[in-house]
């Protein structure tokens, strides 16, 4: 499971330790899965430039309007980062 908050709290030991043991629960399978999901919502969310026009996704990317959703752009370069580390294991 991804926990967002992992990054939160205690020295860069044991963020580090947080960080790795998070990513261990995401199988390849998961990460597929993750990856299908970004570029779905890239492409069908983001590409027309506007609004998201999913109430229910919108909550979701922007944690209830706490902050902006990631642009095209951002999800691409997201998408990019995750591809490099499954590549890398």
């Amino acid at each position: 499971m991804i926990r967002p908050g992992c990054q939160k709290g205690g020295g860069p030991a044991v963020r580090d330790r947080a960080r790795r043991t998070a990513c261990r629960h995401v199988t390849k399978r998961d990460q597929a899965a993750i990856l299908a999901a970004l570029q779905f919502y890239r492409d069908e969310c983001l590409g027309s430039g506007q609004q998201i026009p999913d109430l229910k996704i919108r909550q979701i990317a922007t944690d209830g309007d706490r902050f902006q959703p990631l642009t095209y752009d951002e999800v691409t370069r997201l998408r990019a980062r995750l591809q490099t580390r499954t590549k890398s294991r």
